[in-house]
């Protein structure tokens, strides 16, 4: 496997029919995928996500060099890459961080216990997909604000899922979120780090936080 420059031989991967690997994205368009890099893969690496320019830049980690620091936020549970955040200031919450997700959720499974105002949840139109064909639907919630690192935004909407009962991550981070933020993924540090892009767009469903506003920012 090529990554870039870099070559990788003896990968392990599990093989799937082509009609299972379409997911369809905004605008109910079609994404077709060749191939996806999983966690097994991509734990190798600390990871550089360049939303502005399209670059994604993989370095690999040398054994010496997975240390996970003392206030690490990254997490593997259950084989999937997990963050450490907050929901409306209070935390600490374990979100699967899920980079090929379009949208970040919240599981309905764990709505009582998270700190939200809860009304009558709303319908949305928002539909998690899984490889294999699988798809949930589920309710949405307004103006609730995640954190993930020492930055956070408020969304306007954020829809939710349902899950198996031992599910234990109250939500999934996803690109709508990450991409305000040049993103580091460091699998030897164990630690997600964001910096805000400047003069950032935000998505219309999202009111991020920016360097201005010190006063929202999150604690350590």
């Amino acid at each position: 496997m090529q990554l870039g420059a870099m070559t990788i031989a003896n990968v392990p991967v599990a093989v799937m029919p082509d009609d299972k690997m379409r997911l369809l994205i905004s605008g109910k368009k079609e994404f077709k995928m060749d191939f996806l890099l999983g966690a097994h893969l991509l734990k190798e690496f600390r990871i550089e996500l360049d939303f502005r320019h399209g670059n994604a830049t993989f370095s690999r980690i040398l054994a010496s060099a997975r240390r996970p620091v003392g206030d690490q936020n990254l997490f593997i549970e259950g084989f999937r890459p997990s963050v450490r955040g907050t929901i409306n200031r209070r935390g600490w919450f374990t979100f699967i961080l899920d980079t090929g997700s379009e949208v970040t959720f919240l599981n309905q499974k764990h709505l009582t216990s998270l700190p939200i105002q809860e009304f009558a949840p709303k319908v949305h139109n928002a539909t998690l997909q899984g490889l294999g064909g699988a798809k949930k639907h589920g309710a949405k919630v307004e103006n609730v604000e995640v954190g993930v690192d020492r930055w956070a935004g408020t969304f306007r909407t954020l829809p939710m899922y349902d899950s198996a009962e031992n599910e234990k991550s109250v939500g999934i981070v996803g690109e709508n979120y990450l991409k305000n933020f040049d993103v580091v993924i460091d699998f030897g540090r164990m630690r997600v780090d964001l910096a805000p892009i400047a003069l950032m767009v935000a998505p219309q469903e999202i009111e991020p936080l920016t360097p201005d506003s010190p006063s929202r920012q999150v604690p350590p």
